[in-house]
């Protein structure tokens, strides 16, 4: 009897044992380790040193939901590991100079469409970096790209002097927001922008740059050019019908030709073209 009860335990540590060992198994071959670097690059495309980064975080979110922020070591790489069957997504933020935005950090459970950063001055917007890689399955070594993704853009009327002659010209800008999501879409409280500019040496009028975030999902940006404070001209579509709209990284120029005191049409041009294009030598 005795000899049967200890090869009977013995025969039942075995088998925990066997299940312990399959358990650490079946947990290691669903778990994926992320190997993460992080690079911030310019509207040019060149990587901007670390230093000159402000509030540079990592995050990651599952299933849409943030669940932590990760922490790199002195090399500036990030680890982590995570089960396998989840929707995991990593974001990377950062700006040049963080007094110039409100930033909400987030919280465990925050959805990845809250809003994360709100600019507080429109008229002073530094560059501000994002970027997000997605990643469903599998072990990996990561890159996450942070780039500026704001927008530049300048109006250019055609004819503008030689129709109005001297006086004031501004150029109001709308349909813009002010924030952006932790996963990089614009949102947040809508906002419209005046710019001045200067009459150019062929008696076209040359609006100041607007610095902004992209244009929201759904949206599109509205023009009314006010001569003396008089409304003459408002659009919201381009040559083509199309509505009009500035995604991350763009530097163009609105050119809105002024047919006669009735009549005008917008043409979307690249601003490294404009100069090719026309004389911007102020009068």
């Amino acid at each position: 009897m005795y000899r049967i009860t200890r090869h009977l335990k013995a025969t039942v540590v075995a088998v925990m044992l066997t299940v312990g060992m399959t358990s650490c198994i079946y947990d290691c071959y669903n778990t994926a380790q992320f190997n993460i670097t992080v690079k911030a690059t310019d509207s040019d495309g060149k990587i901007v040193p670390p230093y000159a980064i402000q509030g540079q975080h990592l995050y990651f979110f599952v299933n849409d939901r943030y669940k932590d922020e990760l922490t790199s070591d002195v090399a500036g790489y990030y680890y982590t590991s995570l089960a396998q069957g989840n929707d995991i997504k990593f974001v990377g933020v950062g700006s040049e100079d963080s007094t110039a935005f409100r930033i909400y950090p987030p919280v465990e459970g925050d959805h990845i469409h809250n809003q994360y950063v709100e600019i507080i001055d429109y008229e002073n917007i530094p560059p501000l970096y994002h970027g997000l890689v997605h990643m469903t399955e599998g072990s990996d070594n990561l890159q996450i790209e942070m780039k500026d993704i704001r927008c530049r853009a300048h109006v250019l009327v055609n004819n503008m002097y030689h129709k109005y002659g001297d006086g004031t010209y501004t150029v109001t800008i709308s349909g813009l927001r002010k924030g952006i999501t932790y996963e990089g879409v614009t949102c947040g409280d809508m906002i419209e922008v005046k710019r001045n500019g200067a009459v150019m040496a062929d008696g076209s009028w040359l609006s100041d740059e607007l610095i902004s975030l992209p244009t929201a999902p759904g949206e599109n940006l509205r023009f009314t050019l006010h001569f003396n404070g008089i409304q003459i001209f408002y659009t919201e579509q381009d040559v083509d019908g199309q509505l009009m709209t500035l995604n991350a990284g763009d530097d163009v120029c609105f050119v809105i030709t002024l047919w006669d005191m009735t009549r005008a049409t917008v043409t979307v041009v690249p601003w490294e073209e404009i100069p090719a294009i026309f004389s911007l030598n102020p009068m």
